[in-house]
């Protein structure tokens, strides 16, 4: 595992189609991110990084860091508001939620107001991402050995979860396609 900044530069930048992504990380990965530019090898990262130049040129990363201030700003906000009426934060759930709104803002271009804390978009995040013990435990089992097939309870919560996000998330492209195309 590279650790080192130089090393870790020479992985990402000069050398970046000698070095092939572990079975384990790509069975763990794909379930949850797809099959997208962090998964795909050969030519076609190349083809997928070309498209991407646009869409991640200096103008647009510019536009992210105004999307992380802001969204920053509001969470400071909603902390120091809580912490003024004594009320008790999660601050995993807060910078968990603040991820997931600057994430889905930069790349689908929607805020995340109605997929606030407390919406099934949020709890099934959640649940994806923070899974009980029992949820932990296949995710490092099946990052060696296929399990997520097994007919177990907490397998049936991932499916339905993994499959309500990319429902939502088909729903907010089918949405932004309809923009663009008006």
């Amino acid at each position: 595992m590279a650790t080192g900044l130089q090393a870790i530069k020479e992985i990402l930048q000069g050398n970046v189609y000698s070095f092939v992504k572990p079975v384990s990380f790509v069975r763990m990965t794909k379930p949850i991110a797809g099959e997208g530019l962090g998964l795909i090898e050969g030519i076609e990262h190349k083809q997928a990084r070309k498209l991407l130049n646009i869409p991640f040129g200096i103008d647009k990363v510019k536009n992210l860091v105004a999307v992380c201030r802001n969204k920053t700003r509001d969470l400071v906000l909603r902390l120091q508001m809580s912490s003024e009426a004594g009320e008790e934060v999660n601050v995993v759930t807060a910078y968990s939620s603040l991820t997931l709104d600057i994430i889905v803002q930069a790349v689908l271009g929607v805020g995340l107001k109605t997929y606030a804390p407390g919406t099934p978009f949020h709890e099934c995040y959640n649940r994806l991402f923070d899974p009980p013990l029992v949820g932990r435990i296949l995710i490092a089992i099946n990052s060696v050995v296929p399990v997520r097939w097994l007919p177990l309870q907490e397998n049936r919560i991932y499916k339905k979860n993994h499959e309500t996000i990319h429902g939502m998330v088909r729903q907010i492209i089918s949405r932004r396609l309809e923009e663009v195309r008006r």
